[in-house]
């Protein structure tokens, strides 16, 4: 039997709801729920117990999805009937909503896990690593008026991971695709429904990234004040070019190196694969689909097969289509960190291209 969708607050357990949605994805750190009633409810607990603030943790069996706060309840009349629905996101929410405050605006000689640690203490989060993060930061400095998942994920795009939840209220830092998927997803088989998304308006057929570097008695003029790096999308027939100023000094290498980026980026970003399955589960009584897994994905009818990695995903039940689990697929390349450029002596110590 497909495992039911659970709110647990002040240590009551709410069940039977009517429809509910769970979602997680690979951009963002926190995970967010929305679950309703009405009137007819055959569930256990009573809803009016649950008031804006309580701590509230969401689990579908025996796996916890998000552990965090009621932000929004909404009651609602018609001539159906009476609905209350039950909103609210992971603690980590806070990260996404507050600015980042540090006592000297810079912090000094940390690793991305110090860092995390650091602009997460005031909000009681605890932060642990599941990868390597890199060297240490000579100097991290918080831009005035970013808010802590800005500046972490800032951060984290330089050593090439992510910030995520797991759903207990603390923060991991991963790596993407990390796992796979136990089971794939095959037209005719265990898929239910599923889109394919070509859009080609943010591809190019040319990308040139103009930069500026510092002279030297060997290398000047135009050399160093009319850096180009260039990149080209074969699947752009016609002629479609993007020029891209750098950020930062930056040299030919660099500069190719960005302009790649761009197109490899682009590309990928061009199709995605929404995929929807009966249950939540990957196949009876196994794992959850999760995001940040990669799966296998075969369709004749779209023309695909390939491992991508599930990006977005949303469990969700509902009266007209029961316990459905619902993903994005992605090429991983979508993900790929901006490239970055190594500067000494510079207060941030590293800069994206």
């Amino acid at each position: 039997m497909t495992p039911d969708v659970s709110l647990f607050v002040n240590g009551q357990k709410y069940e039977g709801w009517t429809e509910a949605s769970v979602k997680r994805s690979v951009k963002a750190i926190a995970g967010e729920f929305n679950l309703s009633v009405t009137d007819n409810w055959g569930g256990t607990g009573s809803v009016f117990f649950i008031s804006i603030g309580d701590e509230a943790q969401v689990k579908i069996g025996d796996d916890v999805l998000v552990t965090g706060f009621v932000e929004e309840i909404q009651n609602s009349i018609d001539a159906s009937g009476h609905t209350v629905s039950v909103s609210g996101r992971d603690k980590s929410a806070d990260l996404v909503d507050c600015s980042a405050i540090y006592k000297s605006g810079e912090i000094k000689n940390a690793d991305l896990l110090k860092i995390a640690q650091l602009l997460t203490e005031p909000f009681g989060l605890s932060v642990r690593a599941e990868t390597d993060v890199g060297a240490p930061f000579p100097g991290f400095v918080i831009k005035t008026g970013e808010t802590v998942f800005e500046a972490l994920d800032r951060a984290a795009r330089l050593r090439g991971v992510l910030f995520s939840s797991d759903g207990l209220g603390n923060i991991v830092i991963t790596k993407l695709g990390k796992n796979k998927a136990q089971i794939s997803l095959i037209e005719s088989q265990n898929v239910k429904q599923a889109n394919l998304s070509l859009d080609t308006k943010e591809r190019f057929s040319e990308y040139f990234v103009k930069a500026q570097m510092k002279g030297t008695d060997q290398t000047h003029g135009k050399h160093v004040s009319q850096v180009k790096g260039d990149a080209s999308d074969p699947v752009i027939k016609r002629y479609r070019p993007l020029v891209i100023i750098a950020e930062q000094q930056a040299n030919l290498a660099e500069s190719k190196k960005r302009a790649q980026w761009e197109a490899a980026v682009r590309a990928a970003n061009a199709s995605k694969v929404s995929v929807t399955v009966q249950g939540f589960e990957q196949n009876e009584s196994g794992p959850l689909w999760q995001v940040n897994e990669i799966v296998y994905f075969e369709s004749k009818t779209l023309g695909l097969k390939q491992e991508l990695l599930i990006a977005d995903i949303e469990w969700k039940i509902s009266g007209s289509s029961g316990r459905e689990t619902v993903m994005t697929l992605q090429k991983p390349d979508a993900f790929i960190p901006k490239p970055k450029v190594e500067k000494k002596n510079d207060p941030v110590g590293e800069y994206e291209l």
